[in-house]
């Protein structure tokens, strides 16, 4: 979450989610990829294309996929 000059974790949004803590500096978005398998949910047209585990570089494609959107523009 973005408040004022920081990011902070917020634990009311995702009540079940894990808060890692680091020496990554907290006054700007990081990038940072893990290994740690997350759930994707979906619901409506598309929806069955994000079923059991995916690839994360699966994710856009799939996205791309469901919009019926042109990739290659």
């Amino acid at each position: 979450m973005k408040d004022k000059p920081w990011y902070i974790a917020n634990p009311n949004k995702d009540p079940d989610g894990v808060h890692y803590t680091g020496n990554l500096p907290h006054d700007e978005g990081q990038e940072v990829h893990t290994f740690d398998d997350v759930p994707i949910n979906a619901s409506g047209p598309g929806s069955h294309l994000f079923s059991g585990y995916l690839d994360n570089t699966d994710v856009f494609r799939k996205m791309v996929t469901a919009l019926k959107l042109d990739a290659s523009k």
